[in-house]
């Protein structure tokens, strides 16, 4: 049975957002990080309104999709959270997201403060609301930009790139992007991997350069959105939802069912969340969700300030259900007027909500897992396999990244801790006495191994013997040798052998026999672009 907006009480919301119209911006297509950009007027204009239509849809008392007890005056902290990712487009998506609070919180003469003797003073800008703005860096967390540094992933971009479907596509469309020259000049390539910027540079040019756009007719434009968004929908999300190529999306979950858990309770006081990312994350989300199978269109990359809600609901009549529900809603820029509701996980058209419990049960399909030194302590995380990617830790094994976001750090702390086993059925058979002695005897054990580093390399002298002048001593702090023994480095920094810190572009050793070659992460082939 389908419930509609006007027989469900509309708990909270999540909202992933892209940012808005920005100047060009340079994809690398061996990894897809981002070159320098920021917002244009356009852009801002386009946030803003973003933010005024989610704020007359779930804010204003009048709307029939008001959220249950979120303030209607004024911003109230504990009720909203707003991130921004802080990768390479993160001028932009702040940018974006502080629009969007300018439309979700205008100014309001609620903004005051009266004085001991009587006077009102209100904030600036008659009454400008500072709503806080969480950025996201890469290198605290991973659940906007999981691809960034991910070498499973870039792995996968690379077999991609060498498969016979992407050989095969190439050949079909060389005529067309051979055609595409005489609009990006000589110095650009008209390569398929480069297709994104190629679409990038056209579209802008489109739109704020006048000669450009009456040389380009909007067929030669839409084609050529449609080879880019192929290219990105097989670079970023996989018909199997725990491939790591779904990364974007698989880092976003968890914060998303957090988020969707958090509003659910009504001892929280949370009931809007909004986040300002890139178009990456929208594709693997929608395919794991399986809102493409009956809408191909949402397979193309979403426009500037295309938007998804996830409308937290619950029936108001307990006869129907007393379950909270999910209700996916999307906007695609400004090309759609409102957000249009669309069914999840393979429901026929107009079977909009999917119970919370399911919800959360079909992105967190659990299963037997071969241990690894990186899964969780925690028994019912630590036997079994999750989509979702938690967080950096998780990351780290799911990539298969060793150094990058502090991944040398996390594998140290893991290496030091004691794995409990696990039955059949996915328990931990080991009491929680005994996993506690088991913790403190690996504690012991792990400050034996250090002090027994310390005393090997004449950092600590027990018995007041001087040790040899003929062995070569480094400055190296115990921490940092640690690290460098993971990392299979000398522990006094000595680089002679030729392993450990070596110049650019020379391989040097990983744990693991991971070959890396700095640079491009050693993955693929150099792929060259002018842009």
């Amino acid at each position: 049975m389908t419930s509609s907006v006007d027989d469900a009480d509309i708990l909270g919301i999540v909202v992933l957002a892209r940012h808005g119209d920005r100047i060009l911006s340079y994809q690398n297509p061996v990894n897809y990080e981002s070159s320098y950009t920021s917002i244009t007027p356009v852009g801002e204009t386009q946030a803003r309104l973003l933010g005024s239509l989610l704020r007359s849809r779930y804010i204003a008392r009048s709307s029939s999709s008001a959220v249950q007890g979120l303030s209607d005056t004024a911003y109230v902290d504990g009720q909203a959270a707003i991130f921004a990712d802080a990768s390479g487009e993160e001028n932009v998506t702040f940018d974006t997201a502080l629009a969007v609070t300018q439309g979700l919180w205008p100014a309001t003469n609620a903004s005051n403060i009266t004085l001991a003797e009587g006077s009102v003073v209100r904030s600036p800008l008659d009454g400008y609301q500072y709503v806080p703005i969480e950025m996201i860096r890469p290198d605290n967390a991973v659940f906007l930009d999981g691809w960034t540094d991910c070498l499973k992933f870039l792995e996968e971009l690379d077999n991609f790139y060498d498969s016979s479907a992407f050989a095969i596509k190439a050949r079909e469309t060389a005529e067309f992007r051979q055609s595409l020259q005489r609009f990006i000049g000589q110095s650009r390539t008209t390569a398929l991997q480069n297709m994104w910027n190629i679409y990038d540079y056209l579209d802008v040019n489109s739109r704020y350069n006048a000669t450009f756009a009456a040389s380009l007719d909007l067929n030669t434009l839409g084609a050529t959105r449609e080879l880019a968004s192929w290219l990105l929908l097989n670079s970023f999300s996989d018909a199997e939802p725990d491939s790591i190529v779904n990364v974007a999306g698989r880092t976003f979950i968890p914060h998303l069912l957090a988020s969707m858990g958090r509003i659910s309770n009504a001892a929280d006081a949370l009931k809007f969340v909004h986040y300002s990312a890139s178009f990456k994350p929208f594709i693997p989300l929608f395919r794991m969700l399986n809102v493409t199978a009956l809408h191909p269109e949402l397979t193309s990359v979403v426009d500037f300030t295309g938007s998804v809600a996830f409308e937290v609901r619950r029936p108001r009549s307990p006869a129907v259900s007393t379950d909270f529900h999910i209700r996916m809603v999307f906007k695609n820029g400004t090309e759609d007027k409102d957000f249009i509701p669309y069914p999840m996980f393979d429901r026929q058209a107009g079977d909009f909500d999917v119970p919370l419990a399911e919800f959360r049960a079909r992105l967190e399909v659990r299963r037997p897992s071969t241990f690894t030194m990186w899964e969780r302590r925690e028994a019912d995380i630590f036997c079994q396999q999750k989509y979702g990617i938690r967080d950096t830790a998780d990351w780290c094994d799911a990539c298969a990244t060793y150094s990058d976001r502090g991944c040398d750090v996390i594998r140290l702390a893991e290496q030091a801790r004691q794995r409990p086993q696990c039955l059949a059925a996915g328990r931990d058979t080991l009491s929680p006495l005994a996993a506690g002695f088991i913790g403190v005897g690996a504690t012991l054990a792990f400050i034996g191994f250090v002090l027994g580093l310390m005393t090997a390399f004449g950092m600590v002298n027990w018995f007041g013997r001087k040790r040899p002048t003929s062995m070569r001593r480094r400055s190296t702090s115990v921490s940092q040798m640690v690290v460098n023994i993971a990392k299979k480095k000398p522990v006094g920094g000595d680089t002679e052998s030729g392993r450990g810190v070596v110049p650019d572009d020379r391989e040097f050793e990983m744990m693991d026999d991971v070959s890396v070659k700095s640079g491009h992460h050693g993955l693929g082939k150099e792929i060259t672009v002018k842009y």
